[in-house]
């Protein structure tokens, strides 16, 4: 019953997750923007694949830590800065237009090449057991990473290529473009995310007199989580306020409660 009860957990975290990045890559692809008619943007994103190719070819980095991964996606800023000494010293506008090219492609193609390492990492540290004090963090900070694509993706705005579609990231973010559209489905994933901790707790046998701390975290986080989206709906329909924020904040608090351990 205990193998079942993880299996079920499992099930009921990673999916709507992956829901959330399927339905952002589906809306790139029937937008056009991927795959990329610019050559920029899509040597930025080949290079970026074949980086997630390497990660997951090779097993010590599979099992690396997050940031020698993080570094592995972010060596594009290397070409950046080359680039922009190169501008500087020159003052050849062609520099500057390849430079603002790459800056607004690479948003993009981290949100399409990332998530699904970010989500087979989770998936499998879930399988191995992983404690709470890291599955919870990391659950909650995918869904903060996912959600903002996806509510994107739900406006169903035309956008022009990669560069198109991290505009559109930018003005969501600041609060110029906003949809509601998903907002049922955030909602039920919200629960369905502390429902599989709770359950994953109980098949860890952490659910004792001294471990219980990052799941009444969990647990506490998702009535204030809640409330929040409950309250600020009726000031506000921004996915990101109603349900990152908050989720971001259950971070942070999960991660001063299980501080040092």
């Amino acid at each position: 019953m205990t193998d079942r009860l993880h299996l079920v957990s499992w099930g009921i975290l990673v999916g709507p997750l992956a829901f959330f990045y399927f339905y952002f890559l589906a809306w790139t692809i029937k937008t056009g923007a991927v795959p990329p008619t610019s050559l920029v943007e899509s040597v930025v994103l080949a290079t970026m694949v074949l980086r997630l190719g390497m990660v997951m070819s090779v097993g010590r980095l599979r099992r690396a830590r997050i940031s020698v991964i993080i570094d592995i996606f972010a060596l594009d800023v290397l070409v950046v800065v080359a680039i922009l000494v190169l501008y500087v010293l020159l003052r050849v506008p062609a520099y500057f237009s390849l430079l603002s090219s790459i800056v607004l492609a690479w948003p993009t193609c981290l949100l399409l090449v990332f998530p699904p390492y970010a989500l087979y990492r989770f998936a499998a540290r879930m399988l191995e057991g992983a404690g709470l004090s890291a599955i919870i963090p990391s659950a909650i900070g995918l869904f903060a990473l996912l959600v903002l694509p996806a509510e994107v993706a739900s406006i169903g705005a035309q956008v022009q290529g990669l560069s198109g579609v991290s505009r559109l990231l930018l003005q969501v973010l600041i609060g110029q473009a906003r949809s509601s559209y998903l907002l049922p489905e955030i909602t039920v994933t919200g629960f369905l995310l502390y429902l599989a901790l709770t359950l994953y707790a109980i098949t860890r046998g952490e659910a004792d007199a001294h471990r219980l701390g990052p799941l009444v975290v969990a647990v506490a986080g998702s009535l204030v989580a809640l409330g929040w989206s409950v309250l600020g709906s009726f000031f506000t329909d921004d996915v990101f306020l109603l349900f990152a924020v908050p989720g971001l904040a259950i971070l942070g608090a999960v991660w001063w409660a299980t501080r040092g351990r």
